[in-house]
């Protein structure tokens, strides 16, 4: 009796134990939401940064500029870009986002003018899908972008990205060695 007891309480003891360990991992995987606090002196540099690299990209037409022309690098311009765009979507200012999202894409424009014209347009159309996608993903993770705010060519582009499958390779396209 004492044996069917002690087994009892073993067994009470590691069930509890099970649950313990349960609802830790359910309060500690719950996700915490990102809030982005943009200061005065980040949104100044940002618009100054933008200023200065809008005339360049709002210029019409798709073909490719010289690297050169760009005296700030992409990456600062980028940085610039998603602060403006989460600070023009959080205050609901569709115009003034639409035009960062242009220039953000459009830095894809600025290519090595070194190279030859057919790997300039492959390089500049791959990185305009890499920009495309990068902005959307960052647009769409930012806590101001639910159904009712974020723009329906960001939740399609994440929708497809999403479904967006690596094709495998077809065989017997290309000559074999022998």
């Amino acid at each position: 009796m004492i044996d069917m007891i002690d087994n009892m309480f073993w067994l009470y003891l590691l069930g509890a134990t099970g649950i313990l360990y349960a609802l830790n991992w359910l309060v500690s995987t719950r996700r915490a939401r990102k809030v982005y606090r943009i200061s005065e002196d980040s949104l100044k540099v940002s618009k100054q940064v933008m200023l200065k690299v809008l005339p360049l990209v709002e210029e019409e037409g798709e073909d490719s500029l010289d690297i050169a022309t760009l005296s700030i690098s992409k990456d600062s311009v980028k940085s610039a870009a998603k602060i403006l765009a989460y600070f023009y979507l959080k205050g609901e200012k569709q115009d003034d986002y639409i035009r960062v999202r242009n220039c953000f894409i459009a830095l894809s424009r600025f290519q090595n003018q070194e190279l030859k014209p057919k790997s300039i347009k492959r390089c500049m159309a791959r990185e305009k899908r890499r920009l495309t996608r990068e902005f959307n993903g960052y647009i769409a993770r930012s806590p101001f972008c639910d159904s009712n705010v974020c723009p329906a060519d960001v939740e399609e582009t994440v929708e497809a990205i999403e479904a967006e499958t690596v094709q495998p390779r077809r065989k017997g396209k290309g000559k074999r060695a022998t």
